[in-house]
């Protein structure tokens, strides 16, 4: 199936899901063996849907929900079926998501935790979330993956620090300020 803008998606057994940017088309599927593109899930007016990850190869997916306005606090993870048998919320979700071994494993800023998970109803298992590794890098969703008996993760990065230098007129320093983080304020 040709696609209009960039694209990214997953891979099942039974199709191909992928969403086309930052619009509420929702998510897309189309026959790994090619064919026009389905909607498979159709987003509220304020919503977009993105990032897609089958569970066990498929029917059931996983997949993002946020606000269009891009607020990652109000981001939801949901999952669904190709069957159109189930959609239904898991939870908030700032964070990719994986799925290995009866385990769905996420991020909380730098921790990576797992909670026990059912693929067949989408719901998590009771209690607190077991910690997996601290220091994982949160850019872009979360660097890490999952399959049976393998972990893979990007260590985050120490915060970049800022200087700022202010010079006289006569080339020398006349104060500097140094932030352990990125200056917001300057006031």
């Amino acid at each position: 199936a040709a696609v209009e803008s960039e694209c990214d998606g997953a891979w099942g057994r039974e199709a191909i899901l992928y969403y086309t940017g930052w619009n509420q088309k929702g998510l897309l599927r189309v026959a790994p063996t090619g064919g026009e593109p389905a909607a498979v899930t159709r987003p509220g007016k304020k919503d977009v849907h993105f990032a897609p990850t089958f569970l066990d190869g498929g029917p059931a997916f996983t997949y993002f929900v946020m606000p269009n306005d891009g607020r990652s606090d109000d981001a939801r993870m949901r999952m669904a079926s190709l069957e159109g048998a189930i959609d239904r919320e898991i939870m908030p979700a700032p964070s990719n998501v994986a799925y290995a071994e009866g385990r769905l494993y996420f991020l909380r800023d730098t921790t990576l935790l797992a909670k026990r998970f059912d693929p067949s109803t989408g719901v998590l298992g009771e209690g607190d979330a077991e910690l997996i590794a601290e220091g994982v890098e949160p850019l872009r969703g979360g660097g890490f993956t999952v399959a049976p008996g393998l972990l893979v993760f990007g260590a985050a990065r120490d915060a970049q620090g800022t200087r700022i230098t202010i010079y006289g007129r006569d080339g020398k320093v006349r104060e500097t300020i140094d932030a352990d983080t990125f200056l917001d304020d300057l006031t």
